[in-house]
């Protein structure tokens, strides 16, 4: 059996954050979140140095999880998500070490860190559409409570509007890709296998999915008039939620789009190239 190195990458620092949370002592915990950051990285640097082209998947894991449902835990990191995946490993590495020292709830300040670490770094090895949900749904919880403690004068109503506007995005997103899974009569969320079923689909079908797509993606990264929660969320974070704000979450948008709207929808991508 081969070794999980995706997962392990992924769920190192959730671990960390079990850790990190139950640590009461400042320097402990950020030596626990230092240390789980590190997994993350040095897996994410390895794939790097034999970078995959953009079209080969490396270290693919896939499982079943509810068979009856047609849902399976399938990662891998191909070209356009590697890079991704390292670059998230590296941020959160950085962010926890110029949160040195914080001293405000640290412990559960770098559990959040961690938490934001598993979450993101999900996001960008999923290949399945409800597991890249639930790991897209939950990059909301650690990064609301970043803005919501230990940021600004006004963090909580910047941190109400980040998730009231990105969990909305995220409802319409969802009812995307339910349409594809009914649509498609595949009966899986596994996107290799839909993306080769979704260019059957009407065309008119086939652009309404896109917008779906689009606006659930478009939201996250964002696009104007959809972007007015950015100025808020970015001056009211704390440094390490802007710089992950900044860093990679705005990108998970844009890889949304690129991986699943254009990846299953070209010719609604093509049609809808004026509008974008």
């Amino acid at each position: 059996m081969a070794t999980p190195w995706l997962s392990i990458a992924i769920f190192a620092p959730l671990v960390g954050a079990l850790i990190a949370s139950l640590v009461k002592d400042r320097k402990k915990s950020r030596w626990v979140a230092l240390i789980a950051s590190l997994v993350p990285l040095g897996i994410g640097a390895w794939v790097l140095t034999g970078f995959p082209g953009l079209e080969e998947y490396v270290l693919m894991e896939s499982h079943a999880w509810a068979p009856a449902l047609g849902i399976t835990y399938t990662l891998a990191l191909d070209g356009l998500s590697a890079p991704l995946f390292a670059l998230t490993a590296l941020l959160v590495t950085l962010s926890i070490t110029f949160s040195w020292e914080e001293d405000h709830r640290a412990s559960t300040f770098f559990a959040m860190l961690l938490l934001l670490d598993t979450s993101v770094l999900g996001v960008f090895a999923a290949l399945d559409l409800f597991v890249f949900y639930i790991f897209w749904e939950f990059v909301l919880i650690p990064m609301f409570f970043l803005v919501a403690i230990w940021g600004g004068d006004q963090r909580r109503y910047a941190a109400i509007k980040f998730f009231v506007y990105t969990f909305l995005a995220s409802l319409v997103m969802l009812l995307a890709f339910m349409a594809i899974y009914f649509a498609t009569g595949a009966q899986t969320f596994n996107f290799l296998e839909l993306a080769e079923l979704t260019p059957l689909l009407s065309k008119d079908l086939q652009i309404l999915i896109f917008l779906g797509l689009f606006v659930g993606f478009a939201v996250k990264m964002p696009v104007v008039p959809v972007h007015t929660w950015l100025p808020w969320a970015h001056v009211q974070a704390p440094t390490a939620g802007s710089v992950l704000l900044a860093g990679v979450l705005l990108k998970m948008g844009a890889y949304g789009l690129i991986r699943f709207a254009f990846g299953g929808f070209p010719f609604a991508a093509a049609q809808l190239v004026p509008f974008m």
